[in-house]
């Protein structure tokens, strides 16, 4: 039979193993969670707001049997997958690790002009300069309130780097072609201009 000794050394050392964790976690630095969206950054002008069949679009043969697609641009089906959460697994859980700050904001506009702009426009309406040859049209980025805001930087990534070949749509896959910087910095600067009037889905 243990003696008082004993049982005081065992509650002792009890005692010591509870109380490690609490010890651990209280000297431990709290968990950061990055930013995961950018809107209202840096003072940037928004985007124009997604809107109904602009007059480039509505000239388009098939324009008005097209619908969604027609005038909300890019893929309805990835649309509708982003905003009932079914982004693939590889993408969902992405968050943008920069700092929504303007040096991070310039980078991406540097980004956006240089691979961008072109097809999406530099309001965001997908009326670039190539944009008149695509079908369907690229996407206008006003339509991105409609995604609830954990996740947006899923869904952007995904649609930037596997771009959208198995959509059918003309987005090009960045995959290899930006680094993690220049991909995080482009949504950051899109997310930054994106037009606040409109309530974004929860």
């Amino acid at each position: 039979m243990a003696g008082p000794a004993t049982r005081s050394a065992v509650g002792g050392l009890l005692a010591l193993c509870l109380a490690a964790p609490l010890l651990l976690a209280a000297g431990a630095a709290p968990p950061t969670k990055p930013p995961s969206t950018w809107p209202g950054c840096c003072g940037l002008p928004p985007w124009a707001e997604a809107s109904p069949l602009t007059a480039q679009r509505r000239a388009r043969p098939g324009a008005l049997s097209q619908g969604f697609t027609y005038i909300v641009g890019g893929s309805p089906l990835r649309h509708h997958l982003a905003q009932t959460g079914q982004i693939p697994a590889a993408y969902a859980k992405l968050r943008n690790p920069l700092a929504p700050t303007l040096p991070n904001a310039r980078a991406g506009a540097a980004v956006y002009e240089a691979h961008c702009a072109s097809c999406h426009g530099a309001s965001g309406r997908g009326d670039g300069p190539a944009a008149e040859k695509l079908k369907p049209p690229p996407a206008q980025f006003g339509w991105l309130t409609q995604i609830p805001p954990s996740r947006r930087d899923a869904f952007m990534a995904w649609s930037i780097v596997d771009g959208g070949k198995a959509f059918g749509t003309a987005m090009p896959s960045y995959k290899g072609k930006l680094s993690d910087a220049q991909l995080w910095s482009v949504i950051g600067y899109i997310q930054a201009r994106l037009p606040t009037s409109a309530p974004a889905a929860r």
